[in-house]
């Protein structure tokens, strides 16, 4: 059976647990001598074992623990990033009914084979991620391609802009946007390569990416510049400081003009933060103008949410 791409993202996750739970081991007595017996359900090749590929996928597929120097180290943890990359893509982007359709897949695939098994535990495996569960498997997945691209020191500036897609991901499934096609993807493998292999493997790689992937801007400018690095980084030290304290203003209406200062350097310079973030950081602006103007206060906490937005999430080089 050929498996979606989403089935095929799912598996991996569905099985994390697949060796230690017991999930594709059926226990019996048999009647006749008293004894339990135990019969693993999975005839195949043992690479083709779920519960094996699962497995691989919790170690990472890195194998650096075992690598004999760490060359051979790093050329694995190179192999291994694409599917990283992607798998950041596919968690992001899975719904609940693609975790459904994976579960019939797998169900179907059994009863095909003929084999027993419980269908209520192999259902647990299916159970869709939670936004924490899935920020948590992104950010995994972007410290092992921040240490890649750190051995392999190529281009710094497209191991920055990787991370700024990264976050971008992150910014979708945090705010709860769809991410309604793949160019994001291929931007994140094109960032990787540019930041990691030697100049004339990537020339010829880039000419792929551009010929492949002809309305995709791959020079598009990620992230903006800044002309005074220093305020920036004041700005950013403050904005941390004042993290979760309450902040007290003894006229509120005196934050309209800040507020609309904000809006506006956003809008006139709209790559200082991803399209996400940029959407939720205007959406919460546009809240906090109204109830000024309206009530002359805000909700706590929203003023505060909007500066972390728009000065921590900042990319800026």
């Amino acid at each position: 059976m050929i498996k979606s791409r989403f089935t095929k993202a799912i598996l991996p996750l569905a099985f994390t647990t697949a060796v230690s739970g017991g999930m594709l081991v059926k226990t019996a007595v048999d009647n006749n001598r008293n004894e339990i017996k135990t019969e693993r359900l999975s005839k195949t090749d043992p690479i083709e074992d779920p519960a094996v590929l699962g497995t691989i996928f919790t170690l990472g597929l890195l194998g650096t623990a075992g690598a004999a120097t760490l060359g051979k180290a790093v050329d694995l943890r190179y192999k291994a990033s694409h599917e990283k990359i992607e798998d950041i893509f596919d968690i992001a982007t899975l719904k609940e009914s693609d975790y459904q359709e994976a579960f019939e897949e797998a169900c179907k695939e059994l009863e095909e084979k003929g084999e027993t098994y419980d269908k209520e535990e192999l259902k647990k495996q299916y159970k869709p991620k939670s936004k924490e569960e899935i920020l948590n498997l992104i950010d995994t997945n972007k410290a092992h391609l921040r240490r890649v691209t750190e051995n392999c020191k190529q281009d710094k500036r497209a191991a920055i802009e990787l991370n700024y897609l990264i976050d971008e991901v992150k910014s979708a499934v945090k705010y709860g946007y769809d991410i309604n096609n793949d160019d994001i993807k291929y931007q994140m493998l094109y960032r990787f390569d540019k930041a990691t292999l030697p100049e004339k493997e990537w020339l010829n790689a880039e000419k792929k990416y551009k010929v492949e992937h002809p309305q995709i801007d791959f020079d598009k400018q990620i992230g903006a510049p800044y002309e005074k690095k220093w305020q920036h980084i004041a700005k950013t030290a403050t904005a941390k400081y004042l993290d979760g304290k309450e902040i007290i203003i003894e006229k509120p209406k005196d934050l309209l003009k800040p507020l609309n200062e904000i809006k506006t350097h956003i809008e006139k310079q709209p790559e200082i933060l991803n399209q996400y973030d940029r959407k939720e950081c205007l959406k919460k602006i546009e809240k906090a103008i109204y109830m000024l103007n309206q009530y002359g206060n805000l909700p706590d906490g929203l003023y505060q949410e909007i500066l972390n937005i728009y000065i921590l999430n900042q990319r800026s080089y």
